[in-house]
């Protein structure tokens, strides 16, 4: 690079020393720019300021004086004043890495050339016959790589520069042992005034250093400030802009937006700016419109095209990095960088992180300020920290992303402490559940590596600051994910819930990743809140979801591999629940799960092997049917005469229920509601003649019922069993889907109650999809409890025992409250805190309900209601009203149990479920538990599987007041329903043809709780239980419209444990032949308007053409009546009751 000639003559200076340098330094205002890019890039930032080296090395640190007057004496002046001019940048290309530095001009060249050569001359060395002038702003290592090549582009847009040279600087290296930190830096110790040739005292600033050891790790733990910028309206240009001269908390605001948005960098060279439209227009659309905007990844190709927007200046007049392009403002000093973009002035600092080119941008915004109702005063200003932790899912990157949140975090709370703050970015902490596994299975994460990300986790959900993401999505809802509500539970894991990076759905994200682990989705993108914010955070959205953009390769993709976010904060917004509704409700503590219970995957292995996930063939199936029902109702599918001319028919379709839900099984029927602005009669008439004329597709329609909420079809399509209802409702299909993300007291809902009613299973079901905070987790705990009540005999809401809406109803608010803990909490955590928590329940007196939804409710609880299970949407809040008091017993005392197993050293859940393969583990106990059980015998022998299907669907529904009767008039019994119809033995083929006996039994035993001793009241108890049994025999049989005895018969009768023993559950007989039948009732005349009428049948009428009964079948009530006389004497004890007397003599009250 150089050489050298001239006389051999040794010099009195002897040989050069690296301590010491002759150099030309820049102005102090060209710094800025300059050490903006070596701060991060430039290895030898801390050490040297900016300069240009004449001679180094130079001369001893002995010397230093005597050099300095030799260069006093040196005839300059043909060369000063020198003017330097810097008009482009280069680099020098080493061996192992390369120096990039900013290039004087051929004129500069020449004449530092000649300066450098008088200088050396004076001292008696070697002239050089080559030079090259230099301003080393950083390193590479790869001169063929796209970081060298962005790098040099920084360097570039340095230029031009340019100053007169009036003193030459003399840098001497502080090698005190007592050096302040020990770097080593060189320091000025001479300037020499060419002009007047006198040394002249000049002290240049200790620059904000921010020094790295070898492993490119930040040393430095205070933050720098920075230039904030202004973008001037009438020049058109981004300005300089000093916000000390603000009057602080000037603009108090009582509603706050933020938006966080990482746009993702080029990281090949050239870059690609075809995405560049598609950000800005991302940002400019109304889902991301913000007070205050935080991006990371810009880069120095992307900020100048999103600063020159027009509507982006308008937005948001201040930012903290103006355009790289300004001559004036210089480059972002790193590839990655968080820029934020505001409404409000604001001043910032920089502080360094773990490593080099890590950092937060810590914004203040000195005119903002909120009023703080807790103290009656106005807060200090607003602060808000920008950040981009490391990437990577090993032990070295965790450790390294730690120590990032710690140190901005401590950052904080010691210079912003007394500030309401907000952090905002890409925390890049892995979340998924799967991702985690796999990392820890190929040996990249170890056990400490796990414990670290749990740490993470912790800090980032402490109580200093509060996730808004969760905060918003346990009580408003967050609506960005409501599709993804039938996705198969298999193909879900636990984090990955709110995911902002998603390869699966976003197409940018995929084609960077690939596959494996890193293709689950996760959670990196966040806003947290400090408790020191007196607002609120209500709203929380994604965005950048809809466009889609053609990129360089010509492939359609998003416009980032990250959504964005953005969080409404509102004050007076009441943030916890009315205290009238927590004295109702049991607060909820973390029960943690035992190791032998397992994890996630654990638990999905559990239900797989008992049949509780659908495969993905079932899900493709059901999802193709929903599909063709769809399409049949809408009428796509016609072509020809009968479609022309004709207006399309406003309707949407709305799978509900378990498949609404998520989860479904393979057995599991689909609930669909259609919402039209036709009215029922005329949509129940469209539909049949429509889905009739597709028969040769798939569809069969079984039979039209009579809900509660109005007529319903119960279809079968593709072999799947579908119910359809529908509602009229005009509005909401007009404003569908979006209505359903509306507040429940929103003015869109007053419609009329029995409209409310129809509506409710879609508002609930699309308020919970965006509510519950992990939807993976709650959907596999639902699943295992389903599994667990089914064995246990209390599945079955039908007999006043759980249903789906029950269990949904009991574990979301365990869902909830546990998302709120400052620890990672799993599913089996969630599980086992569900069966402690409601264990220690007091169900009399005590309520469950979702507290972030009913925060003001106003309900009455009567004495009709032993369980008390408040569902979300009106008009019925009490979802367990068939439920009674010895449903809810029952329930409770099979919870206990749980909890009890569950509370052993090495649970299991083969212990809580019974052993794979079985019949459900609690039959046999229930067959064996009891001495005795009420046999409610049903017998069928019409030609109609309908028809008998629709007599025992009535009968069962019956079965709850035999409870409530034992309840009521003989309290010294506690009866236990099975919620199941027995058969004495397998129903054979040849059986089949033949009459159908099924048989439900109550479990009857002594009620330890009852008063004056059920067992020395054994003939009142005896005499009110005849009595009952009659009765509701009486009120059955007498029932026109259900029973009709010449093709069925039932009774009610007591009998002992030993005469059901060998008893078998019914596999469905009469409930899958109804396809072989074409015995729909097709009276179109008893079709009316459901919006006009309110029914509380369960069925329509039976068919009327049954057969006549024979002999044998007929029912004989004076046979009846002395097999129960018998069967009581026998449970109770003979004599009792004489043997001849009547059943009137004999009845109880």
């Amino acid at each position: 690079m150089e050489s050298r000639t001239g006389s051999n003559s040794p010099s009195k200076f002897g040989a050069p020393s690296h301590d010491t340098a002759l150099c030309i330094i820049p102005p102090q205002s060209l710094w800025p720019a300059i050490n903006r890019l070596r701060s991060l890039n430039d290895k030898a930032y801390a050490k040297w300021p900016p300069h240009i080296n004449l001679a180094y090395p130079f001369v001893h640190p002995d010397l230093v004086a005597d050099a300095a007057d030799i260069l006093l004496q040196l005839d300059l002046s043909d060369v000063f004043p020198l003017h330097v001019s810097i008009l482009d940048a280069d680099a020098f290309v080493h061996d192992k890495h390369n120096t990039l530095y900013l290039k004087p001009d051929a004129t500069t060249a020449t004449s530092l050339h000649e300066l450098v050569n008088r200088v050396r001359a004076g001292l008696g060395w070697q002239t050089q016959s080559s030079y090259n002038p230099h301003l080393t702003v950083g390193q590479s290592e790869d001169a063929d790589s796209d970081t060298h090549k962005f790098l040099l582009h920084k360097a570039r847009l340095l230029a031009p520069l340019s100053w007169d040279v009036a003193h030459l600087a003399i840098m001497v290296r502080d090698t005190t042992a007592d050096a302040a930190d020990g770097l080593r830096r060189m320091k000025l110790s001479k300037s020499i005034d060419i002009k007047s040739k006198t040394l002249v005292s000049m002290t240049l600033p200790q620059d904000a250093v921010m020094s790295a050891d070898k492993n490119e790790l930040s040393q430095a733990s205070k933050a720098y400030p920075q230039p904030a910028y202004h973008f001037d309206t009438s020049t058109k240009r981004w300005k300089a802009f000093d916000g000390s001269a603000l009057e602080l908390g000037s603009n108090k605001l009582s509603n706050l937006i933020v938006a966080s948005y990482n746009v993702l960098s080029e990281f090949n060279w050239p870059p690609d700016t075809s995405r560049n439209s598609a950000l800005i227009s991302n940002l400019l659309s109304r889902r991301a419109e913000a007070d205050i905007l935080v991006l990371q990844e810009v880069s120095d190709h992307f900020l100048p095209y999103l600063l020159k927007n027009d509507d982006i200046c308008a937005k948001y007049p201040y930012s903290t990095h103006g355009p790289p392009d300004q001559p004036e403002i210089g480059p972002l000093p790193s590839l990655l960088n968080i820029v934020i973009l505001s409404k409000f002035p604001l001043s910032w600092e920089y502080l360094p992180l773990q490593r080099r080119h890590k950092g937060a941008a810590v914004a203040t915004f000195p005119a903002v300020s909120f009023h703080d109702a807790s103290s009656g005063s106005n807060s200090q200003p607003l602060v808000v920290a920008g950040c981009h932790f490391s990437q990577g899912l090993t032990d070295g990157a965790l450790s390294s992303k730690k120590i990032e949140v710690l140190r901005l975090q401590r950052h904080l709370a010691e210079q912003h402490g007394r500030q309401p703050c907000i952090i905002a970015g890409d925390f890049n902490v892995t979340t998924s559940s799967y991702a985690i596994d796999m990392s820890q299975r190929s040996g990249a994460l170890s056990t400490n590596g796990r414990q670290c990300l749990n740490d993470i986790h912790d800090m980032l959900s402490n109580a200093e600051f509060h996730d808004v993401w969760l905060a918003t999505k346990i009580a408003a809802g967050e609506s960005s994910e409501v599709s993804l509500g039938n996705e198969a539970v298999m193909d879900l894991y636990e984090g990955e819930q709110g995911a902002t990076f998603n390869p699966l759905e976003n197409k940018l994200a995929e084609k960077l990743v690939g596959g494996g682990a890193d293709k689950r989705p996760q959670r990196y993108d966040r806003i947290l809140c400090s408790a020191q914010l007196p607002l609120r955070p209500v709203a929380f959205n994604m965005f950048g979801k809809d466009l889609m953009t053609e990129i360089a390769d010509g492939s359609n993709v998003h416009a980032s591999d990250h959504w964005g976010i953005r969080c409404l904060f509102t004050e007076n917004v009441q943030a916890g629940v009315a205290k009238g509704i927590l004295d109702r409700v049991k607060p909820i503590e973390l029960t943690e799960a035992a190791p032998s219970l397992g994890g996630f995957e654990n638990l999905k292995q559990t239900l797989l092997s008992r049949g509780y996930l659908p495969t993905e063939d079932d899900e493709a199936v059901r999802k193709q049917a929903i599909s063709l029902l769809q399409s049949v109702l809408l009428g796509n599918d016609q072509t020809g005469p009968d479609q022309d001319g004709r207006t399309p028919v406003g309707l949407v379709l709305v799978p509900v229920g378990s498949f609404g839900l998520g989860v479904w099984m393979s057995s599991s029927d689909v609930d669909c509601l259609c919402i039209g602005t036709i009215s029922s009669k005329t949509f129940f008439r469209m539909a049949l003649q429509r889905l009739r004329k597709a028969s040769d597709r798939g569809i069969r329609v079984l039979r039209k019922v009579l809900a509660n909420t109005g007529t319903m079809l119960e279809l079968q399509i593709l072999g799947i069993k579908f119910d359809l209802q529908y509602c009229a409702a005009a509005s909401v299909f007009e404003k569908f889907p979006g209505v359903m993300n509306l507040p429940s007291g929103h003015a869109e809902f007053a419609l009329p109650v029995q409209t409310l009613a129809k509506l409710k299973p879609a508002r609930d079901m699309y308020y919970l999809l965006r509510s519950i905070p992990d939807l993976a987790k709650f959907r596999v705990a639902f699943l295992l409890i389903k599994a667990w009540a089914n064995s246990r005999g209390i599945y079955g809401a039908r007999f006043g025992l759980l249903g789906g809406i029950h269990i949904t109803v009991l574990l979301v608010p365990i869902c909830k409250q546990l998302a709120t803990l400052s620890r990672t909490v799993s599913t089996t955590d969630i599980l086992t805190t569900f069966f402690n928590h409601y264990a220690n329940f007091d169900w009399d007196s005590q309520v469950v309900l979702d507290p972030f939804f009913h925060k003001e409710l106003q309900y009455h609880r009567t004495s009709r209601e032993p369980f008390c299970l408040l569902g979300w949407h009106a008009p019925a809040l009490n979802t367990a009203m068939t439920a009674s008091t010895p449903t809810v017993k029952s329930i409770a005392a099979e919870i206990s149990k749980t909890n009890t197993l569950l509370s052993r050293p090495g649970a299991t859940w083969d212990a809580v479920l019974g052993p794979v393969g079985a019949a459900a583990s609690g039959v046999q106990d229930f067959l064996q538990s009891f001495k005795s059980h009420v046999k409610i015998d049903a017998r069928f022998w019409g030609s109609s599987p309908t028809s008998g299907r629709k007599f025992l669907g009535w009968l069962e529904s019956r079965c709850v007041a035999i409870l409530v009767d034992i309840n009521r008039n003989a309290p010294a019994l506690l009866p236990r329903l099975w919620p199941g119809r027995f058969i004495d033995a397998p129903v054979t083929d040849a059986a089949a043809d033949a009459e159908y006996q099924g048989f439900y039994l109550i479990g009857l035993a002594w009620n330890s709780n009852s008063n004056g001793g059920a067992k020395d009241d054994m003939k009142t108890t005896k005499t009110a239980l005849e009595g009952l049994l009659r009765d509701f025999e009486t009120r059955m049989r007498s029932d026109a419209r259900y029973y009709d005895a010449a093709s069925c018969w039932m009774a009610a009768t007591v009998v002992n444990g030993g005469d059901v023993a060998e008893a078998v559950l019914d596999p469905g007989h009469l409930d899958g032949v109804d396809a072989a039948f074409n015995d729909f009732d097709d009276d179109d005349d008893s079709d009316s308007d459901d919006d006009e009428e309110e029914s509380d049948d369960a069925v329509a009428d039976p068919d009327s053409n049954d057969e006549e009964p024979s002999s044998s079948r007929a029912a004989n009530d004076g046979r009846v009546v002395w097999e129960r006389k018998t069967r009581i004497d026998r449970v109770f004890g003979s004599g009792v009751v004489p043997a001849d007397s009547t059943l009137g003599s004999s009845q109880g009250a």
